[in-house]
Parts: C-alpha cells; structure tokens; sequence
C-alpha cells in the first residue's frame, strides 16, 4: 500500500505544483486525486472511510437530492466543495463507490486515471474499464 501511494503522489504531485494549470486542470487532478484516496484507498476500510469524509468541504446531501446521483439504486451522496473543485461522491452500500464531476478538463482528467489504471495494472490488479 505504501508504495502505491506513493507512486500516486508522484504521479499527481508534478502538476498538483504547477501554477500554469488552468482551474479545470487543477480541478481534474484534485478530484482524481480524491477518488483515488477515497474510493480506492479508504472505502474498502468503513472506518477510514467514514473518517475520510468527515474532512472539511464534505457535506451529506439529503436522500431527495442523493437520488439524482444514485441511478435508483439505495446508497448516499456527498457534496463536496474543495479550493479547486467540485464534485459530488456516491457510495452503493459496500460494492460501489463513485465520483460525478463538471467543467473537468476532459483530456488531463482521462490521462490522470489511465495512468492510475495502468500503474494498478502493472502492480497485478484486474479491473474493467467502460470507456
């Protein structure tokens, strides 16, 4: 675990620095950032994961306004409001976790979790991408 954090922080932390990024670039790697922290690092750990959403910015949306993010399906929704981005995340009991984001920048936001895959691949995990 300690080393692929640490390969993710080097990953990100080259453009997490950069001034010249524009917002929806900044915005891209903070929330894949977050994803990966709380959806691939803390969300199989319930506590670490009711701990991790406790962080400042992170606000329980109610069942009404979860629903629109959660397809039908029973589960919760967090607004959550960050100093680069906004995005909302979704947990469907204990199998699904995601992230719904806008006004990302598409192409460094693609780039950031095909590495992220890529590094999880070569490390020997199996996953299936829809895109």
């Amino acid at each position: 675990m300690r080393k692929f954090v640490a390969a993710l922080l080097l990953f990100v932390s080259p453009f997490a620095v950069c001034a010249s990024l524009k917002p929806s670039e900044l915005a891209a790697v903070q929330v894949v950032d977050q994803f990966v922290k709380g959806c691939f690092i803390n969300f199989p750990y319930p506590e670490k994961f009711t701990g991790w959403l406790a962080q400042p910015g992170f606000q329980k949306l109610s069942s009404i306004d979860a629903a629109a993010y959660l397809g039908g399906y029973a589960g919760s929704a967090w607004s959550v409001q960050l100093d680069n981005s906004r995005f909302v995340l979704t947990i469907l009991g204990a199998s699904a976790c995601s992230v719904f984001a806008n006004d990302l920048d598409e192409s460094m936001t693609k780039n950031l979790v095909v590495g992220f895959l890529d590094y999880l691949k070569n490390q020997g995990a199996t996953y299936q991408s829809k895109s």
